[in-house]
């Protein structure tokens, strides 16, 4: 037989037959599956001339690398298969290096029993030696291999707990799923279990070529990894970190894929929303980073239609070339990037200045980043131009300013402002017509007053306080022109009166006058009576 396996081309028994031990892992002869092989030949010992046999230990490949869980098994079996072939050489050889075999039985049985670091203690250089030697090897290969293979296992058993695992035949069809992998799609394993990957995608995905590719690589033995959009119970939409990994057989051959995967999708969703929020930012204010030495690193387009410059103009240069040299010299403009670098938000209305000296003003925040590791590593600042809103305002203090000395002829030019600055203004501008146009008329019917000319009244529409002005300036020249037409018809009733009494008084003279007369007559017809009586 030994012959026979020599001639069929394994090395082992060449080997065993040139006379040489060695350990090696070589095909069947019929089957090509691995075999752990273990040989040696027996030359006689102790001054026996021995039977001049070759001998050789074969352990399936597969059985000595099988899981972690059937390790225990195999080697179980491993060891009664040793023992039998060294009991065997013993019964053989009989008289020949007994000591040796017996060691050789006994670290035999240890290693069947689950000892995996038994070794042989290898006084000489014989046969038996020879075979305590490659019995040692074979020994340290097999506890490497169970090693590797617990670590395996304890490394796959950890993913199981953290991962969602599933299996897959090459022709995408389900094998299995764990636990993590069915809560996170919503399904049970019999729901899934030997049906097509393609129940987890979105239907216009599996139907193109990009799935047919994909599935081709697998097929292949190529990795594919990266981020999925896939479909759980109920359509609902599930985003998930993983990898598809082919798995090899003994002969190197593909025959299933394993996929990791990690839920990802609020994640996925609060990126989309970070990423969504960071773009209407983008869109709707200006915004430039700096490193923390206040150097430019980037700026987006409205910061620099803002400024007026390009983005080669201010990339690399540093902050002060936007702020009034007056500024960038004093303490505190020191102590603002110093406040920055420590990582304490910074926000108000700044002074800046734009290409060609042209004044802007902003409303901004400074915003530290941090990194990983909580360290600031840049600063963001988000700014909003109110240049025209700043103008508005100081042109408001302006005329506010006069309003308060009496000056109520000022008004602000609004064609220089647009949008909510232009509002401001011209509504300035008609509050301030809207208070003096009652109040010139007022004062157009005082100066009638002053000028004994009752006639005038204010006569414009008005609301609140003004409509009270009105009403009350109204009433109380209206009241005057009644006093004074009551005055006037006493003053007439008074002068009619003192005619009458006058008339009065110059008819009582004239009959007084004409009494006296008439008593004048009576009296001297009375002393003619008294006279002509005497006589």
């Amino acid at each position: 037989m030994t012959t026979n396996l020599a001639d069929r081309g394994l090395m082992a028994a060449k080997g065993a037959v040139a006379g040489k031990p060695g350990f090696t892992i070589e095909p069947h002869h019929r089957t090509s599956v691995p075999q752990l092989l273990g040989y040696t030949h027996l030359k006689g010992a102790l001054g026996y001339p021995g039977m001049n046999w070759s001998v050789l230990i074969l352990v399936n490949h597969a059985e000595a690398t099988a899981d972690a869980r059937s390790i225990n098994r195999n080697v179980l079996i491993a060891g009664i298969v040793c023992l039998m072939i060294i009991l065997l050489i013993g019964i053989l050889i009989g008289r020949i290096g007994t000591k040796g075999i017996a060691r050789i039985n006994e670290a035999a049985v240890k290693l069947a029993g689950g000892a995996l670091d038994t070794r042989i203690l290898v006084a000489t250089q014989d046969e038996v030696g020879q075979l305590a030697q490659a019995f040692n090897r074979m020994g340290e290969q097999m506890q490497s291999s169970i090693v590797e293979q617990q670590q395996r296992a304890a490394v796959s058993t950890a993913l199981e707990k953290v991962q969602a695992v599933v299996e897959f035949n090459l022709d995408g069809t389900v094998i299995t799923a764990n636990q993590n992998f069915l809560s996170t799609l919503g399904y049970s394993l019999d729901e899934i279990k030997g049906r097509h990957h393609r129940m987890f995608c979105e239907t216009a995905y599996s139907n193109g070529a990009d799935y047919t590719n994909f599935w081709a690589r697998l097929n292949r033995g190529e990795l594919d990894a990266g981020v999925y959009c896939r479909i759980g119970k109920g359509g609902k939409e599930i985003w998930i970190q993983a990898s598809y990994n082919p798995i090899l057989d003994a002969n190197g051959k593909v025959y299933k894929v394993v996929k990791f995967a990690t839920d990802i999708t609020g994640q996925k969703n609060q990126s989309a929303e970070f990423e969504g929020k960071l773009n209407a930012i983008n869109k709707a204010q200006a915004v430039i980073e700096f490193n923390l030495d206040g150097t430019v690193i980037t700026a987006n387009e409205n910061f620099l239609k803002t400024l007026g410059y390009g983005l080669d103009e201010v990339k690399g240069h540093h902050h002060r070339m936007f702020c009034d040299p007056a500024d960038t010299g004093s303490g505190e403009y020191t102590a603002f990037w110093a406040k920055l670098n420590r990582g304490e938000f910074d926000a108000g209305t700044y002074r800046r200045v734009g290409k060609g000296g042209k004044e802007v003003w902003i409303q901004a925040s400074y915003n530290p980043i941090l990194d990983a590791n909580g360290k600031v590593y840049k600063v963001v600042k988000f700014a909003t131009d109110i240049t025209g809103q700043k103008q508005a305002q100081i042109e408001v203090e302006k005329l506010i300013a006069a309003a308060t000395i009496g000056q109520l002829t000022e008004r602000i030019k609004t064609d220089q402002f647009d949008g909510a600055s232009k509002l401001l203004t011209q509504s300035f501008n008609q509050l301030l017509d809207a208070v003096v146009m009652p109040l010139h008329e007022a004062q157009g019917v005082l100066a009638a007053l002053a000028a004994n000319d009752l006639t005038k009244a204010m006569t414009g529409t008005y609301q609140g306080e003004f409509d009270q002005m009105k009403k009350s300036l109204n009433t109380a020249v209206a009241n005057i022109t009644k006093t004074l037409t009551t005055v006037r018809e006493a003053a007439e009733y008074v002068t009619t009166g003192a005619e009458e009494i006058t008339k009065g008084n110059e008819d009582l003279s004239q009959r007084t006058s004409e009494q006296a007369s008439s008593l004048e007559e009576t009296s001297s017809a009375m002393e003619e009576m008294t006279a002509t009586v005497k006589q």
